[in-house]
């Protein structure tokens, strides 16, 4: 990925699309900047499921430089950054890869949080050996 990251820089094209299995990855030039863009959902989320990711986002904003977006014609999930410099490949290279780190982090604790409760059975104190 660092490899065409490099290449499309080089290249002076206005915007470049990854992917990483089924996950897109959009870098594009902006100005004197770089938006970086990683898709979090391939479905739009309904209401519960959008708060969920909303309170992750929220959460993570006192450490993470990144912001939840939603696509508007996909209704799909992204996260974004904005990199308020000339394009360097090694900042750019660093922005995806920590948008991709946090992605796998929301994605796992999504995941957990949203499991189904286990279904606990009750048990007779008789049957149990003290």
């Amino acid at each position: 990925m660092k490899d065409l990251i490099t290449h499309w820089l080089k290249s002076g094209e206005e915007q470049i699309t990854l992917f990483e299995g089924d996950d897109e990855i959009v870098v594009s030039l902006q100005g004197i900047g770089v938006l970086v863009c990683v898709r979090l959902t391939s479905t739009p989320p309904n209401s519960t499921e959008l708060q969920s990711w909303v309170r992750l986002g929220a959460a993570s904003l006192i450490h993470f430089q990144g912001a939840l977006a939603r696509a508007p014609d996909s209704g799909a999930l992204w996260i974004i950054q904005r990199l308020q410099c000339a394009p360097e490949e090694r900042r750019v290279f660093s922005c995806v890869e920590s948008l991709l780190n946090q992605r796998d982090t929301w994605r796992a604790i999504y995941a957990r949080l949203n499991k189904p409760a286990h279904q606990l059975k009750p048990t007779s104190l008789r049957a149990l050996r003290h």
